[in-house]
């Protein structure tokens, strides 16, 4: 028997932004459960990076603290925690010391001890408690080394010892000294200590900073520095002879910045704390309430000839550069509008994260799942570029002492992805400039479609500019997803189409309207839906305008949904398979139809009481589409129906109704697929599906088909759909998910969570490709011996769809966030 090479396949192209590959050096997964906490990065002089993560945390297993090599996984510290819920972990910067946390509850009665403390600040706060970077958690630290597992004591000024330390924030120095320092935020919130180690201790030093009865808001070392910024709010001058108001106002925030060898505030600013920015004007506003502009809710430092603070609004970024002065307090407020420069501004999203590189020239921020880097040199902004991530970052950091390295945690599958990046690789695009609107915050997704012409995958994405409002068409083609075309457009759109082996596309519109909406509903009055669909040629090269169809539907549809839409090359035909949705929740089917060559249009709506709770398509081609109905969510009543399209002159033909009740009778329904495409002789058997009465079914079906269907189905099943194509067949679920596929030689059952998504995978010519949802993968199997051939790990692309060209070299994967990537076989299968 011969044997074949087979060939295999690489993501070659994507339509989004992310780092290139040689960019994205190493990846790992960390942590058992969602309650593990995110690694954190040392980088010992002369030694591989270590890493501390945490596996099992609060399960019935025992937690257990982890520091190892990067790299190697050569593992150096290992310690078994009881059963707690560890919230944080620290790992000093050479890498001898490390931290972790609980968090404090009250040993009396259980509550959270912040949640008993009361000050005459504390109303003053409540816009921010449920904002995290405002409000830190009171935590119960303990510190072990490395080298020798002991933990060590705390010693406070007083001379009392302790084992751990209740505090809001605790952290290591990033520059190593000859005694580890750290610093920690009071319980209070309203004082900075500093320890250092001593042997086998933490001793408190005698230097502090107080607030002056305001709670610290934020505090960390600036970095690759001893250095620290620290800031609070500050009450109104009117205010502050009265702090036991209920609701004091706040308008400013104070922000110094200390040297820790020395002890002493080094720089001290007045910043608003809250402002707005209007995006017509471009301009910021300073307010004086939260009802006046976005609070802030972050502070950072750079040094780069002089002090540059970024400050993180609730819904922007932003920057200013400061002149060197120390030990005088400088009031920024005045000026602020003026002085503030936009790094980035989002509307749809909190920026969870905002780091500095350990150099300073390099800002990371990152919003759910996009990171946005800037690079700054002497107080500008000179590149710019973004990362795509398919999971939700949850933190980021820059590798110490290797600022040109990022690592970016992510949630992947209730674990922790951490994923390391080049930033400056030499195969990634950074751009000149600032952007402090990115294209992918102006510009939104309305749809998106593809196909292939002569073999080569097309993509088209329908966008909207959400400042303008206005539309334009984006087509990428060819294997590395090269930008063919774009075009501004006039109007507005709901979805686009690409169709197979055809140079145009064409943008669908739907508008509910009412001749006089101030009027009530009568026959003088109706309501109907305008319906417009516009033809665009050149597709691949010059993109243009060249006819408009439109359709007028009486009917009161809350909305209209294209289920599905197919050019007819044999009659020049658009077909649009619509559902129109209802105010109380039914449905009803609406065929449009269009003919290129005299423009001529039709409509067929479903009759007046054909409205139904759901609507599935069962299968559809150029000439025939098969649904299945719920009449309502009280019964199991359930209606098959199969339609004709019917020519452009004729009628939609409903050819076969089929009811039937889900749980007393179920349903088995066999449709035989023409070979050729062209014609629509389609042949529908179907009857009742009891699995216990498997008698009646082999009398019915004949061994063979009722053999399919019982062997695909279990107790509780009562539907099964199989559809056959010459000598192979798929077999379909009561959700027509896959359970089944096979030819006369054998079957393959699968589980209902792998999908083909796409009809025209049903019955490929060589491979068949199915996704793997649960476990983000695509497999390949052998159309002929239905066997698997090859699986693409696709945990970064999380696909949906997947189709390929008529020769099965290249094949197009449309992901969860709406982006497509190119498949390409990269050998190919010779004897």
């Amino acid at each position: 028997m011969a044997t074949h090479k087979l060939p295999e396949w690489k993501v070659t192209a994507h339509t989004g932004d992310p780092i290139a590959k040689e960019s994205h050096l190493f990846s790992r997964r960390f942590g058992r459960t969602t309650y593990d906490v995110n690694p954190k990065v040392c980088s010992p002089s002369n030694r591989e990076w270590q890493i501390i993560s945490t596996n099992h945390c609060s399960t019935q297993k025992k937690c257990q603290l982890i520091v190892e090599e990067y790299r190697s996984k050569k593992e150096i510290f290992n310690l078994k925690l009881p059963d707690v819920l560890v919230k944080q972990v620290l790992i000093s910067s050479d890498g001898k010391f490390i931290a972790y946390s609980i968090e404090c509850h009250n040993q009396q009665d259980d509550v959270p001890i912040h949640h008993q403390m009361s000050t005459a600040l504390d109303d003053l706060y409540n816009d921010y408690k449920e904002n995290k970077d405002i409000e830190m958690k009171i935590q119960e630290w303990k510190i072990y080394q490395t080298d020798t597992g002991q933990q060590l004591q705390f010693i406070h000024q007083s001379r009392i010892t302790a084992s751990s330390l209740q505090c809001r924030m605790l952290a290591f120095c990033p520059v190593s000294t000859t005694d580890q320092a750290l610093i920690s935020v009071s319980l209070d919130q309203q004082s900075i200590d500093i320890w250092r180690i001593h042997g086998k201790n933490m001793e408190q030093l005698n230097e502090s900073m107080t607030t002056d009865s305001c709670k610290i808001a934020g505090c960390q070392f600036i970095a690759n520095s001893q250095d620290i910024i620290v800031w609070w709010r500050l009450p109104t001058l009117e205010d502050a002879a009265s702090l036991d108001q209920d609701c004091p106002r706040i308008d400013r925030c104070q922000i110094e910045i200390w040297k820790l060898k020395q002890w002493h505030s080094h720089q001290s600013f007045q910043v608003p704390a809250f402002v707005d920015y209007t995006d017509v004007t471009e301009q910021f506003t300073v307010g004086s309430t939260m009802e006046d502009g976005f609070q802030l809710i972050q502070a950072q430092a750079i040094y780069q000839n002089n002090v540059i603070l970024f400050l993180k609004y609730l819904g922007f970024v932003g920057y200013l550069t400061v002149q060197a002065h120390q030990d005088t307090m400088l009031d920024l407020t005045p000026a602020f509008a003026d002085l503030f420069q936009l790094l980035h501004k989002c509307d749809h999203a909190l920026m969870e994260n905002m780091i500095i590189c350990d150099n300073h020239r390099l800002i990371a921020l990152s919003t759910n799942c996009t990171i946005r880097l800037f690079e700054m040199i002497d107080g500008q902004v000179i590149a710019h570029t973004s990362i795509k991530c398919i999971e939700f970052v949850r933190e980021l950091t820059f590798a110490p002492k290797q600022s040109r390295h990022l690592l970016v945690y992510c949630d992947f599958q209730n674990r922790i992805l951490l994923t390391h990046y080049d930033v400056k690789g030499k195969q990634h695009k950074w751009n000149e400039g600032p952007n402090q609107y990115s294209s992918n915050d102006i510009l939104q997704k309305v749809a998106s479609s593809c196909g292939f012409i002569d073999n080569i995958p097309v993509i088209a994405f329908l966008m909207k500019n959400k400042i303008n409002l206005s539309y334009k068409i984006l087509v990428y083609h060819g294997e590395m997803l090269q930008l063919a075309s774009t075009l501004a457009v006039d109007g507005e759109f709901d979805d686009c189409f690409i169709y197979e082996n055809c140079q145009f596309m064409v943008l669908f519109y739907a508008q509910y309207c009412q001749d006089d909406p101030y009027e009530e509903e009568s026959q003088n009055n109706p309501k109907y839906w305008h319906i417009m669909a516009t033809q665009f040629t050149g597709l691949q090269d010059n993109l243009k305008d060249h006819q408009q169809f439109q359709w007028s539907i009486m009917t009161d549809a809350n909305q209209l949904v294209v289920l599905k839409s197919y050019y007819r090359r044999s009659d020049e035909t658009l077909l649009f398979l619509v559902q129109a949705m209802y105010e109380d929740w039914n449905c009803r089917i609406i065929v449009l139809k269009a003919n290129l060559y005299d423009n001529e249009t039709s409509f067929f709506l479903d009759g007046q009481y054909s409205t139904y709770r759901h609507i599935q398509l069962i299968y559809s081609d150029q000439y025939n589409f098969l649904t299945l109905h719920s009449v309502d969510d009280e019964s199991d009543e359930r209606v098959f129906k199969w339609y004709k399209f019917g020519e452009t002159t004729t009628e939609t033909e409903l050819v076969q109704v089929y009811r039937y009740d889900l749980q007393h009778d179920g349903i088995a329904c066999k449709i035989v697929i023409p070979v050729d495409d062209a014609k629509d002789d389609i042949t529908v058997k179907l009857s009742q599906f009891r699995i216990e009465n498997k008698a009646h079914l082999r009398q019915e079906w004949g061994v063979k088909d009722a053999n399919l269907f019982l062997k695909t189905a279990k107790r509780y099943d009562f539907e099964r759909f199989l559809l056959v194509k010459e000598n192979d067949f798929v077999m379909l679920s009561d959700q027509l998910t896959l359970v089944a596929k096979g030819n006369s030689k054998k079957l393959l059952e699968f589980k209902e969570y792998q999908q083909y998504k796409c009809m025209e995978n049903a019955f490929p010519n060589k491979y068949f490709m199915l996704i793997d949802f649960m476990n983000c993968k695509i497999l390949i199997y052998d159309q002929e011996n239905v066997e698997l051939i090859q699986v693409i790990e696709a945990t970064t692309l999380k696909p949906t769809m997947i189709k390929g060209n008529e020769q099965q070299t290249i094949f197009i994967c449309q992901q969860q966030n709406d982006q497509y990537c190119i498949i390409k076989a990269i050998s190919n299968p010779s004897n």
